[in-house]
């Protein structure tokens, strides 16, 4: 029974489109709920919780450091306080499912992979009801779900119950690089006939961050497995693939718009009204995010103006970064989490916190090893993760959105378990 709980729970995390049907102020997804019923339950059921107190005593002193810069300085206390408890909550959330699985990885992944499973099925079954015009298997917001920009019955993108296909993207994209790792021979949990349903998933999401973080994993399991920098026929085999996906996906109409876009807009040092008014609305976003987030940082250069305080910096320079427009004044695209989780750090906590962020990053990533080929799920589990930290420093700021703080413990318990795993070898 308490197997399944934690599947339910592990799963809840894919739900956060899902939204209160009353106005509180603020946007109350229905999983914070999940949340923190998991969290009274597991303190009923289990009454004890196991954590490293050097890594309690660590998070208290970074809490303590971030209260206390926009305690000094120009930012909101009341909105490092929000965003304070949304992380709390999700901190408690996944300290507790992490301590009911036992920190138990194996299990970890293969309910994940589960998870995945669920996905894919769901975008197969979104596909077929669109092309014979099924609403209800293809719409997802009759159910409640938030579709963003979901256009029934002609939208050719699937994205499953998910607000935007990126947002499936991020979903899966641990489970896309153990997909790869599978077809290159490295044991990573999935068959083959899996891997391949997995990255056809990927596919029919037509996402220029879903093709890109494909990208990035190819480029790291092929430099990891193979000796590609000493033998040259590698090397070239690599150049010569990478220009080639690059130009498939540049075909995509949609990949294709935003990408000319992106280079018009920001090689251009002084865009004017009719410049911003004829760009796509995603290039937009990332564009004036992009200058407020520049502007910001020269203000507040080395601590940020704290923790939760982007809206605030959003309001203060939109108007002296980007022109008087129709765009503008209609659209204050993600002005909550500044569309890029790299901008919104450079932001909120500067060139320090980022830089330790970079830090954790760089020491808990598994590097390939021949230890590695007999525990490889581990390794791929963990580097799936590193890419799709990689995709939303790039292109999503949300700090909690997706179970991101989970997969952030997730990275750091790989690292560990493959830790004690090399040890264990090594002694015998």
């Amino acid at each position: 029974m308490r197997r399944y709980i934690n599947l339910i729970a592990f799963f809840s995390i894919f739900l956060d489109n899902l939204y209160l049907p009353i106005n509180l102020g603020f946007d109350f997804r229905l999983n914070y709920i999940f949340y923190l019923a998991f969290i009274f339950y597991y303190l009923f059921a289990y009454q004890k919780i196991r954590f490293s107190l050097r890594l309690l005593i660590s998070a208290f002193i970074v809490c303590c450091l971030l209260f206390l810069v926009p305690l000094i300085g120009e930012g909101s206390v009341s909105g490092f306080i929000k965003q304070g408890v949304l992380i709390v909550l999700n901190v408690l959330f996944s300290v507790m499912l992490l301590n009911a699985y036992e920190f138990d990885l194996e299990r970890i992944c293969k309910d994940y992979l589960s998870i995945v499973n669920v996905v894919c099925f769901v975008v197969i079954i979104q596909l077929i009801s669109l092309k014979t015009g099924f609403v209800y298997g293809a719409d997802f917001g009759y159910y409640g779900f938030d579709m963003g920009n979901f256009y029934y019955p002609v939208q050719n993108r699937m994205q499953a119950w998910f607000q935007e296909p990126s947002f499936l993207v991020y979903a899966i994209m641990p489970a896309v690089f153990m997909a790869l790792s599978a077809l290159f021979g490295i044991p990573s949990m999935l068959s083959k006939k899996r891997a391949i349903f997995v990255l056809i998933t990927l596919m029919l999401t037509w996402s220029s961050i879903g093709f890109l973080g494909l990208l990035f994993a190819l480029a790291i399991i092929l430099f990891s497995k193979y000796p590609v920098l000493k033998r040259p026929l590698y090397l070239i085999s690599l150049i010569s693939i990478v220009p080639i996906i690059a130009l498939v996906s540049y075909q995509v109409p949609e990949v294709k718009k935003r990408i000319n876009d992106s280079v018009e807009l920001f090689f251009n040092d002084n865009p004017t009204k009719s410049d911003i008014d004829n760009t796509n609305l995603s290039t937009y976003s990332l564009y004036s995010n992009y200058r407020v987030t520049k502007e910001t940082f020269v203000h507040n250069t080395i601590f940020g103006t704290g923790l939760g305080t982007y809206e605030e910096n959003y309001d203060k320079y939109i108007n002296d970064v980007i022109p008087e427009s129709e765009i503008r004044e209609r659209y204050a695209l993600n002005k909550k989490d500044a569309n890029s989780l790299l901008l919104r750090l450079l932001a909120e906590t500067g060139f320090v916190g980022l830089f330790f962020f970079g830090l954790y990053l760089y020491n808990k990533r598994i590097e390939y090893s021949t230890i590695v080929v007999e525990n490889g799920f581990l390794w791929a589990f963990n580097n799936g993760i590193l890419v799709l930290i990689i995709l939303r420093l790039l292109r999503q700021g949300h700090y909690t959105s997706l179970g991101f703080i989970l997969f952030l413990m997730l990275y750091y318990f790989a690292k560990k378990g493959m830790m004690t795993y090399e040890r264990a070898h090594k002694a015998i």
